[in-house]
């Protein structure tokens, strides 16, 4: 059996909160997981948005299979208009994300017209040449979101955006679960049900603290 030739690139969202966009490259193919962009932080004055490099994309845009979008949040959708620009591919994802990211591309311009958007679910695989792209679904802040699985001859790659709590140190995330469960108790549960859970997510989480040592982890991003 012949080997695929797999690269996986991050053109951004590593270690910032924003601006996600990676690359799986399954022999000449390419496939380009979210293009996101990210809010200015508050010394960048005059800045409306920030967005990846995409030169190497650019330069590649031929071999782009296609653009697989996750969720219809901006830091996973916010940069298509940028990439579209230059780069005419077709874009997937589900039935809410496509429309979010029709909205981003119609206010641009420059690719207002560009109208090469598939609807796709939990149950849909696309085959392209040899590499199948399947997805599953994720839970997330904002309906409809998913997961996409690159089927290769030498293994999957799965991708999902999730947050990592774990990825944080201790003291600070107690304090995020702290504060969620506060506010869960005012809006939702009695004390009666937010103390035992309070209780189990710490425990929780010092579990997944220590498999963490053990290199099982749960990250960000791509996974192999």
């Amino acid at each position: 059996m012949s080997k695929s030739n797999i690269k996986l690139i991050a053109l951004g969202g590593v270690r910032e909160n924003g601006k996600n966009l990676y690359v799986a490259e399954v022999d000449d193919s390419i496939f380009v997981l979210d293009v996101g962009l990210k809010y200015p932080e508050n010394e960048q004055l005059g800045v409306d948005y920030v967005v990846p490099n995409m030169d190497y994309l650019f330069e590649n845009k031929k071999r782009i299979a296609g653009v697989f979008l996750t969720h219809g949040h901006a830091d996973a959708i916010g940069a298509l208009p940028n990439l579209l620009a230059d780069a005419k591919v077709p874009v997937f994802g589900s039935e809410l994300t496509i429309e979010l990211a029709k909205l981003f591309v119609k206010n641009n311009d420059a690719v207002k017209k560009f109208n090469d958007f598939h609807v796709i679910d939990e149950n849909t695989e696309i085959e392209f040449g040899k590499t199948v792209v399947s997805f599953f679904r994720t839970t997330h802040s904002i309906p409809e979101s998913l997961g996409v699985v690159i089927k290769t001859r030498k293994g999957s790659i799965v991708y999902t955006v999730i947050l990592s709590l774990i990825s944080l140190p201790a003291r600070p995330m107690r304090q995020i679960l702290a504060v969620w469960l506060r506010l869960a108790a005012r809006v939702f549960w009695p004390c009666s049900v937010i103390q035992p859970m309070q209780t189990a997510l710490f425990r929780w989480l010092a579990r997944a603290r220590s498999a963490r040592k053990s290199k099982i982890r749960l990250l960000t991003g791509m996974v192999v």
